[in-house]
């Protein structure tokens, strides 16, 4: 398998994170991402709407109208842990 294929291979959401333990997510929703640092879930809804969801409730924490929203907020997450030097190691 080429990194590309290993990279962009699809997973399940149980290999993302045990996000709901016994909770059933709502077939509405369509989860294509999450967040460690902010400990919640990314998904679309029905109506196209982006939504950030707690993980541990799946309260809605955010909605953005675009992809583009999306990114900027992680992106500004993001520079603000590299200014504070804070770090998330991997094992």
């Amino acid at each position: 398998m080429s990194i590309e294929e290993q990279i962009h291979e699809n997973i399940t959401i149980r290999n993302i994170q045990p996000y709901l333990g016994k909770r059933k997510l709502p077939e509405n929703l369509f989860i294509f991402g999450d967040s460690i640092v902010r400990e919640s879930i990314f998904a679309f809804d029905e109506n196209s709407q982006i939504l950030e969801l707690k993980s541990r409730n799946l309260k809605t924490i955010e909605t953005y109208q675009t992809l583009n929203e999306v990114l900027r907020e992680v992106f500004a997450v993001g520079k603000e842990m590299v200014e504070k030097k804070e770090f998330i190691e991997f094992q």
